[in-house]
């Protein structure tokens, strides 16, 4: 378990940074012509964006962005070529949208070392184990919406040190008009925000959300860390996959006081302007099962068991009885659509716990020939 607190500020004079000075050095370091760089910044958002409505588990509906073919291009270059380099320089706790860091890779930060557990044969000794700590789980509302694009501003100008001529097509780029997302000052929605659905908005967002959010959030561990003398495993940890933030700790408290530390952290959160959703505050017991983005952590990380016996039964009953009865079941169209689905499911499960990825693997290898097999006869091939 790392400490959560290692906050490290982007090198604004860093020559490994890029430094534009104007629209035609931008256009140039992400690849693209000038004439299409101003078209992405300033072409009206109808002509840029297709509106998506999907509809959420509890009935709400979620607007996604969809860029058309040369907004889509130029946003791609955007990532690849500028903002993709300044994320390079992130502390290890912002997880998601980053080359190298994956969900894994947020759970792992909080698993703790316990040289008890680890040496014992068997069932270890009763003893204050790290593992058994406090954890906290929470979930933003509305994260790309809310990114203003006033933030992102903020954070080319002030933090990092580029000019309005390179902060302002940046802007354009990455940000649209008339965002649906009601707060106190806009109740009819906000003006200028970020998009959900544009590639450029996990790696704009992470890089905002960095220095609004994350450092005070640090630095209130800090001061926690001191306030109860916590030193080595016993530490808080700290990790924001974009939205779904994490905190865990070697030691445990009562309940009563991780409620005030819980409110601490949405008053902390609600000043920066982010907002909480409250249905997703979880305080777990330290005799409860850890879990973290679909995945279940103790000593290591592993598929969440209702998760994984689902899965493993319909790969089963695909080995026993075939694909082409099994996709109707599974709500799929044709077998080929749930065996596309059951191929990334099971290299997902391969990835994170390897053990039981082979054995699904195994089956899953069985259904396809079955499958291959009774095609060919049926061809006479």
């Amino acid at each position: 378990m790392v400490p959560s607190y290692d906050f490290y500020p982007l090198p604004v004079d860093s020559p490994i940074l890029p430094r534009p000075f104007d629209s035609t050095s931008l256009s140039n370091l992400i690849q693209i012509r000038n004439k299409t760089l101003w078209y992405v910044v300033v072409a009206d958002d109808k002509s840029r964006y297709i509106h998506l409505h999907i509809k959420k588990r509890r009935g709400n509906i979620r607007l996604l962005h969809a860029p058309n073919p040369v907004v889509k291009f130029a946003q791609k270059r955007l990532n690849k070529n500028f903002l993709d380099l300044l994320q390079e320089h992130l502390p290890i706790y912002v997880t998601a949208y980053r080359v190298g860091k994956d969900i894994a890779s947020a759970v792992a930060r909080h698993i703790a070392k316990c040289p008890i557990c680890d040496a014992a044969a068997e069932t270890p000794p009763k003893h204050n184990c790290p593992r058994k700590g406090a954890y906290i789980q929470m979930d933003l509302k509305d994260f790309f919406h809310r990114t203003r694009r006033w933030w992102v501003g903020e954070m080319l100008e002030k933090h990092l040190g580029y000019p309005n001529e390179i902060a302002g097509p940046i802007k354009g780029m990455v940000t649209v008009r008339d965002i649906p997302c009601p707060t106190k000052r806009y109740p009819d929605g906000i003006r200028f925000g970020v998009p959900q659905g544009a590639p450029t908005s996990g790696a704009i967002c992470n890089l905002v959300a960095y220095y609004r959010l994350d450092k005070p959030i640090c630095e209130y561990l800090e001061t926690l860390n001191v306030k109860y003398n916590l030193h080595g495993e016993r530490v808080w940890v700290y990790s924001r996959y974009a939205d779904d933030l994490a905190f865990t700790c070697g030691r445990d408290f009562p309940f009563n006081e991780k409620v005030e530390i819980v409110q601490e952290f949405i008053r902390i959160i609600e000043e920066t302007g982010y907002a909480v959703n409250r249905r997703k505050v979880h305080i777990r017991s330290s005799n409860k099962t850890k879990d973290l983005l679909g995945l279940n952590f103790s000593d290591r990380i592993t598929i969440a068991r209702v998760e994984y016996l689902r899965l493993r039964a319909i790969v089963h009953n695909c080995l026993v009885y075939g694909l082409e009865t099994q996709y109707r079941r599974a709500k799929f169209g044709s077998p080929e659509q749930l065996l596309f689905w059951l191929k990334g499911k099971v290299t997902y499960v391969q990835q994170v716990d390897p053990r039981k990825g082979s054995n699904l693997h195994t089956e899953l290898c069985g259904a396809i020939a079955n499958y291959s097999a009774l095609h060919c006869s049926e061809d006479g091939t």
